[in-house]
């Protein structure tokens, strides 16, 4: 999945990979920046400057909560681009199927 998105560095794809294995139910999870950054052996603002590039790669949106509470961070879809293109790199004999907007019921 994270090959979709090559512009990320091994250290942002840990970083998700941590803050997505504490979404135990759906796609949400209020972990701190200080817990993942213990979990992943690294400073916070490291974690940080993940956080906020897997925002940027739209891998994630925050919810800010106020002064003394962690964000919820929500894990996002991988948008139906990035899908297609990963598979024509590294998938050339799947059949994508056509734009399913645009197909209709007979």
């Amino acid at each position: 999945m994270l090959r979709c998105f090559p512009e990320l560095s091994d250290g942002e794809k840990m970083t998700y990979a941590v803050l997505k294995s504490f979404a135990y139910v759906g796609p949400e999870t209020f972990v701190g920046e200080e817990t993942l950054a213990r979990a992943r052996s690294v400073t916070v603002s490291t974690i940080s400057r993940h956080l906020q590039r897997l925002i940027d790669v739209g891998l994630v949106k925050v919810r800010r909560r106020g002064q003394g509470k962690t964000n919820i961070w929500v894990i996002a879809r991988i948008s139906r681009e990035k899908l297609i293109t990963y598979l024509r790199e590294w998938r050339p004999n799947v059949q994508l199927p056509r734009n399913p907007q645009t197909q209709t019921t007979q």
